[in-house]
Formats: structure tokens, C-alpha cells, sequence
């Protein structure tokens, strides 16, 4: 269950973050699609979030859910912006 949550809550992070204007962006297919529909992905990456940590809150608890929520989140985020740029194609 954590697997999922934390694939979730990845696919999320990654949305939120291919529609910031301050990040090295890909030119994939996928993040193309993400950062031309904005004002979508946005509220698409928000629930995803939002699932994921109602998920973690329903396996766990409320305290334990949340923290472990925002572990995952910090350790997910951390990945993505360090890994992203270094996977980006040469132009």
C-alpha cells in the first residue's frame, strides 16, 4: 500500500512540478503535454497529493499517516529536483 501511495504521490509532485516557470523542463511527450495544459495539471496534481495522503491516512492513521505522508513527500520532491535536470535531453 505504501508502494502506491508513494507512486501517487510521485506522479503528483512530477505534475506540479513540469507546470513551475523556474524549472529545467523536459522535452518529452508527457511533460510537453503537462506543461502546455497548465491550468489541468494543476488541480490533476493536487488530487493526486491529496490522494495519496488520504490513502496513507487510512493504512495508518491520522498522526503516523500524515508524517509518513510528509516523509515520502520530502524524499519524493528531494529525487525530482536533483534527478530531473540531469535526465533532460541535450538540445
Amino acid at each position: 500500500m505504501i508502494i502506491i501511495a508513494s507512486f501517487i504521490m510521485f506522479c503528483g509532485f512530477y505534475a506540479l512540478y513540469n507546470t513551475s516557470k523556474r524549472a529545467k523542463l523536459n522535452d518529452y511527450i508527457f511533460d510537453k503535454w503537462i506543461q502546455s495544459h497548465q491550468k489541468k495539471s494543476k488541480p490533476i496534481g493536487l488530487l493526486l497529493l491529496i490522494s495519496a495522503f488520504i490513502i496513507l491516512i487510512q493504512y495508518y492513521g491520522i498522526a503516523v499517516g500524515i508524517f509518513s505522508g510528509f516523509i515520502i513527500l520530502m524524499t519524493i520532491s528531494g529525487l525530482v529536483i536533483i534527478l530531473t535536470p540531469l535526465l533532460c535531453k541535450k538540445k
